[in-house]
C-alpha cells in the first residue's frame, strides 16, 4: 500500500510540470469554481488513485501495459490517467474532451 504517491506527466505538448498543468487549467477554465473542482480532483489522484479508477478507457492500455481510467472534470471534460501500485506512481496521459 501506499502512503504517498507521485505524480508523473505524460503529455505530449509542452505540460511537462504541474506549473504548465496549472496554466493550461487556468486557461480552460477560466471559472474558478471549475479549476478548483479540477484540483480536488486532482489531489484525489494523489491521495489515491484506486478510488478513482472506476472509469476504464474502453481496453485501451498506457505505454507499459496499464489499464486507462478516466475522471470526469465537468461534463465536456476530464483527465486520462494510469497508476502503478508497486512504484506508487500516477501517470496523467490526457486532460481534455470526454475520452469515455
Amino acid at each position: 500500500m501506499c502512503g504517498t504517491w507521485k505524480l508523473s506527466l505524460q503529455f505530449e505538448d509542452d505540460v511537462t510540470s504541474l506549473r504548465a498543468l496549472s496554466d493550461l487549467v487556468a486557461e480552460e477554465f477560466p471559472m474558478e469554481e471549475v479549476a478548483e473542482v479540477f484540483l480536488s480532483k486532482l489531489r484525489a489522484l494523489m491521495d489515491d488513485p484506486t478510488q478513482l479508477a472506476k472509469n476504464k478507457v474502453g481496453g485501451i492500455k498506457d505505454t507499459d501495459g496499464r489499464p486507462l481510467f478516466y475522471v470526469k472534470i465537468t461534463s465536456k471534460k476530464g483527465l486520462m490517467f494510469s497508476y502503478d501500485s508497486e512504484t506508487c506512481t500516477v501517470f496523467i496521459w490526457r486532460f481534455g474532451n470526454s475520452m469515455t
